[in-house]
């Protein structure tokens, strides 16, 4: 049994919202070529181990195995799917894959995209700012927050066109409750929608990434739209996210690194976030790092913002050339996750996403 729409889910992401469908398309496409491919059990380095930090394709550590890369070996089956992928190399591969069951994760694209939401009261927190930099520094974490559950390496399953999720979201102690509501409103290519809203913010988004397949990686852009709009002053932002990209896709263990810029602007008054992704370098060096500074219209740092994507961001105060001068609020801090989770889920997953009046469903 295969989920027939198979490689198009993350992400992000880059994962919930506009990393979603790309994250996870990424993690299928990768579990797909590899089993197929017949390299499950080829030693691999992961950019963040230790010297003896050698796994297989399936996660198992300290792998050691001396089977031959030489195509002669390989079942014809195995050549055959390779003619096939080989055809791939530089193509938007969204929806040429069918992924086994046995890679999915119970939740769907719709469940997936909706964990943007895990840390929604930090937009409430920047439409109650009164500063406009710090009105943008607390969005820009909220839209970082929700590269830190898109780490899991199991794909959600396909909604089918005109499939809907709805959820509620908690005021807490930042005010009232809000709404958010997604739907699938194309099946190929697969498109996502969704629209969110409290007494303080909307946020809408339009989901549809595109893919280049290199071979050995595949690269995930994310085309779309996000707007951000805040009540009070009825100011209106865009966000453009970073690209994501899966290394180790046919041979070893799937890793995925985000990089590139994230993009906020607030088209009322001008003022702008660009955060850099650093993009992992040799041993693991620069990975998850987000660093930049918040302008104001005439392009003046006025904001020194950095952290970490899949853990922490923060801001402090910043001179002239916008480096950083003083003490560093923490905007958000990633929860922690649930220990003993087959899947990697998130305890916002068990406890919003997948549960019902008696209790969470996943074990």
């Amino acid at each position: 049994m295969a989920d027939k729409d198979g490689a198009q889910g993350g992400e992000d992401q880059a994962a919930g919202g506009w990393g979603s469908w790309g994250w996870n398309m990424v993690e299928s496409v990768g579990k797909t070529l590899t089993t197929a491919m017949g390299y499950e059990d080829m030693e691999v380095v992961d950019p963040n181990a230790g010297e003896d930090g050698t796994q297989n394709a399936n996660g198992t550590a300290n792998w050691k195995n001396d089977t031959s890369l030489d195509r002669r070996g390989m079942s014809e089956e195995s050549k055959s799917f390779w003619g096939k992928i080989s055809q791939m190399i530089g193509a938007d591969v969204t929806s040429m894959l069918s992924v086994p069951v046995f890679l999915m994760e119970p939740t769907s694209v719709l469940q997936k995209m909706s964990e943007i939401m895990e840390y929604h009261l930090l937009l409430t927190r920047a439409a109650k700012a009164t500063e406009d930099a710090e009105k943008m520094a607390w969005t820009a974490a909220f839209a970082v927050s929700v590269y830190a559950s898109a780490e899991r390496t199991w794909k959600p399953f396909n909604p089918i066109l005109g499939e809907t999720f709805q959820l509620k979201l908690d005021g807490g102690e930042e005010g009232e409750d809000g709404e958010y509501l997604a739907e699938q409103v194309s099946h190929h290519p697969p498109i996502g929608a969704a629209h969110a809203e409290t007494p303080y913010w909307t946020y809408d988004i339009v989901s549809c990434p595109k893919t280049k397949f290199l071979g050995n990686s595949l690269e995930v852009y994310p085309v779309g739209r996000t707007r951000i709009k805040f009540k009070s002053s009825d100011e209106e932002l865009s966000l453009v996210p970073p690209t994501s990209k899966a290394y180790n896709l046919v041979l070893g263990k799937i890793w995925v690194d985000t990089y590139g810029e994230l993009v906020i602007e607030n088209h009322t008054n001008g003022w702008k976030t660009v955060l850099e992704f650093v993009p992992c370098g040799y041993f693991g060096a620069g990975r998850y790092v987000v660093k930049g500074n918040v302008t104001d219209a005439e392009g003046n740092p006025r904001l020194y913002v950095d952290g970490k994507w899949n853990d922490n961001l923060g801001f402090s105060q910043c001179d002239k050339s916008g480096a950083p001068v003083g003490d560093r609020t923490e905007m958000w801090k990633a929860s922690k996750k649930p220990e003993g989770d087959a899947y990697g889920m998130t305890s916002f997953v068990h406890t919003h996403l997948n549960a019902w009046k008696g209790g969470p469903l996943l074990k």
